[in-house]
């Protein structure tokens, strides 16, 4: 059992519950849970560490751990942050799109711990299959990021604020994106009374060959071959759905035909 790593969770959402599941996993208890909505953190720690402390309030939590991970949406960061009392150990937020700096000014010997993917709650991911991108403003910080990601077998690369900004805007065109077509798509299926799981093969063989040929070699689709007639049909049934359909079918057609042109 590793009981040598003292860590403080700050957050009870879907970032969080991953990194608790997969520390417990590795034999390494959250010393503690703390967050605004209790009943969030408590159910947490019913789940995966029933030994774990819990705290509604940052006011309460211990100042002696090695690590505190700010698993927090990053436009909470700053007001978490300011909130936080003078403790020992580092600090660390798993935001992308929020600054070293947002730590370092409160607590010197912070970190950046940012975990790459998509994480909802009562889903937990094995840390070990998430690539890590961080940064740390001591050495110190670094030595405990180090030893985080090893605990957790996170494979990870050093990445400043402009890298991890890059990676987080892909990520929404990869992820949110994708998925909000997905559900648009559900949405017209259901419209016409079909089953949503008769897209899963597609959606499936689409995200496959996206990884084996590359995205921009495995397009396919009217758009891709230049078929004016079909796009047109799509726009006239398109005149029964919201607004918005027809001006994210149209955009993205564009975008589709730019590229290969």
């Amino acid at each position: 059992m590793n009981t040598e790593l003292q860590i403080v969770i700050v957050g009870a959402g879907g970032v969080a519950e991953s990194f608790i599941a997969s520390l417990v996993t590795k034999g390494c208890t959250p010393h503690a849970i703390v967050s605004p909505t209790v009943g969030h953190a408590e159910a947490l720690s019913a789940r995966y560490c029933p030994t774990s402390q819990v705290f509604h309030s940052l006011e309460e939590i211990p100042t002696d751990a090695d690590i505190y991970l700010l698993a927090v949406p990053d436009r909470v960061v700053q007001e978490v942050a300011q909130t936080m009392p003078t403790t020992q150990g580092v600090w660390m937020h798993t935001a992308a799109s929020v600054s070293l700096e947002t730590l370092t000014q409160y607590h010197y010997s912070s970190a950046v711990f940012y975990p790459l993917n998509t994480f909802s709650k009562g889903r937990p991911l094995p840390m070990e299959c998430v690539p890590l991108f961080y940064e740390g403003a001591s050495s110190e910080a670094m030595e405990q990021v180090m030893r985080l990601a090893h605990l957790l077998g996170m494979q990870g690369r050093e990445a400043p604020l402009s890298m991890r900004r890059a990676l987080h805007l892909s990520a929404v065109f990869a992820c949110n994106f994708v998925n909000h077509q997905w559900a648009v798509a559900a949405q017209m299926l259901e419209r016409a009374n079909l089953p949503v799981e008769v897209l899963y093969p597609l959606m499936q063989e689409t995200l496959h060959k996206a990884i084996a040929l590359g995205a921009q070699e495995g397009q396919t689709g009217p758009a891709r071959r230049g078929d004016v007639e079909t796009m047109q049909a799509h726009q006239m049934l398109l005149e029964e759905y919201p607004e918005e359909w027809r001006e994210l079918y149209a955009i993205t057609s564009l975008s589709i035909q730019k590229l290969y042109q």
